[in-house]
């Protein structure tokens, strides 16, 4: 078990006993002091055992940290509960507790508490906090007692590994969408529809509205279900999006990273395509490689990407992307489809453009936007000049590319883009 080690006010009261005994005992003419440093003594002897007689039973304690859901949505307000039981027979007259927060959560209410717990108690400490989209995770609860003067403190760490996962908030990029009136015309969504044409797409139950025209009934007389089959328009244009979740886009200040824009933009993009029946796939970059998933109905699409954004963090992201080898994977997930490449700000770093080139004339369409942390901080800007360096130094040579490439910041400006490029 530790022993207790002097706090500030400890150091500078043992600082004033020697005082006082040095004086005291050097002159033979000072017995008040003498006994005033034998007071002293006592009084710091007395606060050291106690600090120690409450560190043992502040090693007894047990303690949990809970949620009330595992799951809850970006922005969205969580409380954190901590349980504390003293099973010892020790009054614990003064105890702090501190929890860990992780780093990409904003506090509502101070994580820190201090209180008293009596013998066989139980205690609970709630705080608040309002995490960004992804995986938070908690690692540790630090404990301290001492004595009632403050003067000595025993500390204790107590290691709890417990999470929650936080679904993007892409609903607020979705409702600014609409309210602008960008989803109808911007082709992403309104050529995106299911018919009678040639191209299969899959067969499924029949739904009330369906044409009869559809119904499959060989499939039907041999599962007793009746079934129909499902086609894609010749018109569609399907899509694929490449999102950059590398180690590089989680750069700036939480919930303003290129991570947290694209965990904004990719979902809504998906949900608008799902309602008007879209097909779309995506690929992910993250951790140290790529994850994709699709083409498949934009609705599918759209929670598996929602799930997957909601359990990834920049811890587990060690890799870093560039343009060229987002491009290659781009090129063998995307088939046909057009391709939406959202990147963070080290994908730019190391091009080689004859390789671009050279890819890029086997690619139909592809949108790439390269996205930059945006905020007061110096960090933000020191990247963002970077970025526009390399940018502007490269655009006679992207002309050429069949490629269309834009620096965003935030996702609202970010879909004005995209829009404004598909129109064109």
């Amino acid at each position: 078990m530790p022993r207790p080690v002097p706090t500030f006010k400890g150091f500078a009261f043992g600082l004033l006993f020697s005082l006082v005994l040095f004086t005291g005992f050097l002159g033979s003419g000072y017995p008040y002091l003498q006994a005033l440093a034998i007071v002293l003594a006592s009084f710091l002897a007395g606060a050291y055992g106690y600090a120690s007689w409450q560190a043992e039973a502040l090693y007894r304690l047990r303690v949990e940290r809970g949620f009330p859901y595992e799951r809850t949505v970006e922005g969205s307000n969580l409380n954190v509960i901590i349980k504390i039981k003293n099973p010892s027979s020790i009054h614990l007259y003064r105890i702090e507790i501190a929890d860990e927060v992780p780093w990409r959560s904003k506090l509502i209410v101070n994580p820190v508490f201090v209180s008293t717990i009596g013998p066989n108690e139980t205690k609970t400490f709630v705080y608040t906090i309002r995490p960004m989209f992804g995986r938070h995770r908690w690692n540790q609860i630090r404990i301290s007692v001492g004595d009632p003067f403050g003067l000595f403190r025993v500390k204790r760490t107590v290691r709890i590994i417990s999470g929650i996962s936080a679904t993007p908030a892409w609903s607020e990029v979705e409702e600014w969408i609409k309210k602008e009136d960008l989803a109808g015309s911007s082709g992403i969504v309104s050529r995106t529809r299911r018919g009678l044409s040639l191209e299969f797409f899959e067969i499924r139950d029949y739904q009330l509205g369906d044409d009869v025209r559809k119904v499959v009934w060989s499939v039907t007389a041999r599962t007793g279900k009746l079934m129909v089959r499902e086609d894609l328009d010749e018109v569609r244009a399907s899509f694929h999006i490449f999102i950059d979740l590398s180690s590089d886009s989680w750069v700036g200040p939480p919930g303003r990273s290129p991570a947290d824009i694209m965990a904004k933009l990719a979902p809504a993009l998906l949900n608008l395509a799902a309602r008007s029946g879209g097909i779309a796939g995506f690929t992910v970059f993250y951790g140290d490689g790529w994850r994709s998933y699709g083409p498949s109905r934009a609705s599918e699409t759209f929670e598996k990407l929602v799930a997957m954004l909601s359990v990834m963090s920049p811890e587990d992201s060690r890799s870093r992307t560039v343009l060229r080898k987002a491009l290659e994977e781009a090129m063998l997930r995307a088939e046909d489809r057009q391709l939406l490449i959202l990147l963070g700000p080290g994908a730019l770093g190391g091009i080689a453009w004859s390789e671009i080139a050279k890819i890029s004339s086997k690619i139909r369409d592809a949108f790439i936007g390269i996205i930059v942390p945006w905020g007061d901080d110096e960090v933000s800007k020191a990247i963002s000049k970077l970025e526009e360096d390399v940018f502007k130094s490269k655009r006679d040579e992207t002309k050429k590319l069949r490629l269309r490439m834009s620096l965003i910041r935030n996702p609202f400006i970010a879909w004005e883009v995209i829009w404004n490029v598909l129109e064109h």
